[in-house]
């Protein structure tokens, strides 16, 4: 299935609509993710995509993965000595994985490692995430994209940039080219969410989510 017909199958479930409610995003962090004039249109013009949630499509178990199905994968022999920093590309960035990669800059990017079970990936990496939210992540996944990126991601790792500068640069990433506020009807309620193109760690954190990579990577 194609991307245009994957998006095609949804058109009549899935609407953009102003609510009057913002979210659960804080002003600073519109600020920091889309700049500052998006920012302000947003916190005063929230505009949701609006997406009904069947009880089929909050399946618990992570699109196209069962426990352990994750397979081994290649990584560079320098990244295996310690934590380097590395952008995450999620699904919902891997249409304009192109573009990221224009703003990120080739100089910067040492390897590409492809990811096929991102959702098993994701509960490691935010385990402090609202499990509702990360169903519901889950689910506008398998619903909005095509098959082949459903599940799917790139990490891309970097050299020659501080643990600071990569914060940096996953704000700069999103700010060109977007994020997605998602209105997700469910069957015992709403959730409003977000979905970013891309992650990055905090600095403090690079060690700790470098090491649930690689250990995914590795199949262990």
């Amino acid at each position: 299935m194609t991307r245009e017909n994957a998006r095609d199958a949804v058109s009549l479930e899935v609407r953009s609509r102003t609510v009057s409610h913002r979210g659960p995003a804080s002003f600073r962090w519109l600020v920091r993710n889309l700049g500052w004039l998006r920012a302000v249109c947003r916190w005063y013009f929230p505009t949701w995509t609006t997406v009904t949630l069947t009880a089929e499509d909050l399946a618990a178990l992570p699109c196209g993965s069962t426990a352990g199905s994750h397979g081994r994968r290649a990584l560079p022999a320098a990244s295996l000595d310690g934590p380097v920093p590395f952008l995450l590309v999620k699904p919902f960035g891997l249409a304009v994985v192109g573009r990221i990669r224009e703003v990120v800059g080739s100089h910067l990017i040492t390897a590409e490692v492809p990811v096929e079970d991102y959702s098993v990936l994701a509960e490691g990496l935010f385990p402090r995430a609202d499990a509702r939210e990360r169903l519901v992540w889950t689910a506008l996944m398998r619903k909005l994209l095509p098959p082949d990126e459903a599940d799917s991601a790139v990490i891309l790792i970097l050299r020659d940039i501080s643990y600071e500068e990569l914060d940096l640069l996953k704000y700069r990433v999103r700010k060109a080219v977007g994020v997605r506020f998602f209105r997700a009807l469910l069957p015992d309620g709403e959730v409003l969410t977000s979905v970013t193109p891309v992650h990055a760690p905090n600095p403090h954190e690079v060690a700790e989510e470098w090491e649930v990579c690689r250990r995914h990577l590795a199949g262990g």
